[in-house]
């Protein structure tokens, strides 16, 4: 979905299903909205049956979306999640978040524990869940607006200080994308290639989940490539596995040398 507009929220997608839905393996860029979700608005915030899947935004990346609205929200994506009571007596939680997913060079005035990344709707009790993602280079409030701070776990954001960052079990390195913001060196265009590079600290540090949730990783990366692949080269400093999956919408694909063993990295662009 590239270089769409909304005149209020979603500017690449506006979703709201009645129950649970999955965004999966896309690509959101240049898009623009004006209050909501430059990339993509996604959820209801209603109630969920009990065998609805929540709403999952999975293996997808945003780039170059913008919210310009003054008091706007979610400059790469907006995830209202499916509202649920568990326990007794019961309690209300929210399911549902961003799983593998790299959101990065988007902007909006507002975020919530992101710079117009991601945010999620305000609870008694707990936000969306934000894991396994990359979130970096992103523009505005690091909060701010009617949203909680989302609920991080095994991310790489550079917003967080490093006691957060160890708390949320996350990473605060430069992800080392191939190319972040392509050939013609803008974000949102739709040449950028965020795939990670040899030497990533992204790479085998996700949360691998159990067989009997992995749909939460997916089969497939972005790219279409098996999901949870081993870099014999990385430590496992993920959970779960072998293997690992990695943080980000790509799995790290073992052979990204030149003829000379040798890989470097020269920074943003």
């Amino acid at each position: 979905f590239g270089t769409n507009a909304a005149g209020t929220t979603g500017g690449g997608i506006h979703l709201e299903p009645t129950g649970g839905c999955t965004v999966e393996r896309c690509r959101f860029y240049g898009n623009t909205a004006v209050d909501s979700g430059g990339g993509a608005f996604v959820g209801d915030g209603g109630s969920l049956a009990e065998s609805e899947t929540p709403p999952i935004i999975l293996n997808c990346s945003f780039s170059g979306n913008v919210v310009s609205g003054e008091d706007g929200t979610g400059g790469g994506a907006t995830l209202l999640p499916g509202l649920d009571f568990i326990g007794k007596p019961p309690v209300l939680i929210a399911r549902g978040g961003l799983f593998g997913c790299t959101i990065v060079n988007n902007s909006a005035a507002n975020g919530s524990g992101v710079s117009g990344g991601i945010d999620g709707p305000k609870l008694d009790y707990f936000a969306i869940s934000v894991i396994n993602c990359i979130v970096f280079d992103n523009v505005g409030a690091y909060t701010g607006g009617p949203y909680l701070e989302p609920n991080w776990y095994y991310c790489c954001t550079a917003f967080l200080n490093p006691s957060e960052s160890s708390k949320a079990l996350s990473i605060r390195y430069e992800p080392r994308f191939v190319d972040q913001l392509g050939e013609d060196a803008t974000a949102g265009t739709g040449d950028e290639d965020l795939s990670l590079t040899p030497g990533s600290g992204c790479i085998d540090a996700g949360y691998t989940y159990p067989p009997e949730t992995s749909e939460y990783n997916g089969d497939f990366d972005l790219a279409g490539s098996t999901r949870v692949l081993d870099d014999p080269l990385s430590g496992d400093t993920g959970f779960g596995g072998p293997p690992v999956v990695d943080i980000g919408a790509y799995e790290f694909l073992i052979g990204g040398f030149n003829d000379f063993d040798i890989c470097w990295w020269t920074g943003l662009g």
